[in-house]
């Protein structure tokens, strides 16, 4: 390794640390200091060359440093490793916390000066003191993160509402095609469709941060908060989407396992070859294949497997290992990828559903969630605070909101009453 190697290694060492809260400000820096004083010791013996090179050393703590007026946070792209796309949005996303929060006008100035509009929620009037809606530049970064650690919204339609409530259609059937030239008139047709209502809901998620942060450590709490909340989002949506039953844990939402578990004789849910995991045969999964509404074939990538990577594991790799050939060999070229796959079909694994075996359980599902599951998204996320619960710890307890609607419609054929066919989304139950 390189000189200029090994100084990358150690400014991304020391940066990992202060993001992750292992150094303060202070100890950041002299760390800092104290590393790339060895290290140009080490290359300029020469007390000159090393005077000349303090001012380089200066700027570079200057920019470590995420300092909001002279810190030119884009060389930082290269070091930074946390969650968001690059650290400028981490550290944009740090300073609206600290804007709405923690009531900081620098933090607020600086995302002016950067062309961020910042605005009340529902007034539309500035505020400097909490429940201030994330602007619209970061808002798109933070969906983009609840959409990778969400499956739910990962792979479902999300549609924008401009309110509280919103209508959707569900298809029920396409368009005819006909011929001119063979003098056949062409009809006018009406999109068949139903109708779906997106009601929004408020969801909140609390946590807390120290009071004494200030501006220099936008990075760190926009990566540490932005990711906190999104992974908390994230998990809800997909506990809803998928094991959904109408119950306050869920929000009164029906989800998959909802749909399922309440619909007459569905179409859609089939019973495997057993009352455990283990009696599951490879036949199974085949019925599921064929059971599935043709409009869910419409795009081969949307149409996946949904389940738990303890099922995954221990049911789908156990049956191709069984099967052996090309089935086991697919699988395992897709695990080195990280692109797991059963059947030739995408896998998504589902930390909310069942891990372990259970007679008369709903286990795995099989659907295209862009045609079986609406998810409404209200785009006023807000991050508001309370100065005062968490004062004897010298924290402020700071709250975050999203507005979102969910429908799942997928579980039947829309066209019927989910009693003749199966819909956009299947599912497999052990037997009882």
């Amino acid at each position: 390794m390189n000189e200029e190697d090994k100084l990358k290694a150690m400014l991304n060492e020391l940066l990992e640390q202060r993001e992750k809260g292992l150094l303060n400000k202070a100890d950041f820096i002299k760390s800092l200091g104290e590393k790339m004083m060895d290290t140009l010791k080490a290359n300029f013996g020469d007390v000159e060359q090393l005077k000349k090179n303090l001012t380089i050393l200066s700027d570079e703590i200057k920019t470590l440093r995420g300092g909001v007026k002279d810190c030119n946070v884009d060389q930082l792209d290269g070091l930074y490793k946390g969650c968001w796309k690059s650290a400028k949005l981490a550290q944009d996303f740090g300073l609206y916390v600290m804007g709405s929060v923690m009531g900081s006008t620098k933090a607020i100035d600086t995302l002016k000066a950067r062309g961020y509009t910042v605005e009340k929620a529902n007034t539309g009037g500035v505020d400097t003191s909490g429940g201030l809606l994330i602007p619209t530049q970061i808002i798109d970064g933070f969906i983009m993160l609840i959409g990778e650690y969400g499956v739910a919204r990962r792979n479902a339609m999300v549609i924008p509402m401009t309110s509280d409530t919103a209508s959707a259609f569900k298809l029920t059937s396409g368009l005819t095609v006909t011929c001119t030239a063979e003098g056949v008139t062409p009809d006018i047709k009406a999109i068949a469709a139903g109708m779906l209502t997106l009601n929004a809901q408020e969801w909140n998620v609390l946590c807390a941060v120290d009071r004494t942060l200030d501006e220099d450590a936008a990075i760190m709490l926009g990566s540490v908060i932005g990711e906190l909340m999104a992974a908390a989002f994230a998990e809800q949506e997909d506990a809803v989407v998928f094991m959904g039953d109408g119950t306050s844990t869920y929000f009164a939402r029906m989800g998959i396992k909802g749909w399922f578990t309440n619909l007459t004789t569905p179409k859609g849910l089939l019973s495997g070859s057993g009352t455990s995991w283990s009696a599951l045969k490879m036949k199974d999964f085949t019925a599921m294949l064929g059971a599935i509404h043709p409009k869910a074939r419409a795009k081969k990538d949307d149409l996946k497997w949904y389940c738990s990577p303890e099922f995954y594991y221990n049911v789908m790799l156990g049956l191709a290992d069984d099967a052996g050939g090309a089935a086991l060999t697919e699988m395992i070229n897709a695990e080195v990828t990280g692109n797991e796959k059963f059947r030739g079909r995408p896998v998504e694994f589902v930390e909310q559903m069942p891990s372990a075996t259970a007679s008369g359980q709903i286990c795995c599902y099989l659907g295209n969630l862009k045609r079986g599951v609406y998810i409404g998204d209200r785009r006023e996320t807000t991050i508001e605070q309370d100065r005062s619960a968490l004062f004897t710890q010298r924290q402020v307890a700071i709250m975050g909101t999203e507005r979102i609607a969910i429908n799942v419609y997928g579980c039947h054929d829309v066209a019927t009453s989910g009693t003749t066919k199966a819909g956009t989304i299947v599912a497999l139950k052990t037997t009882t």
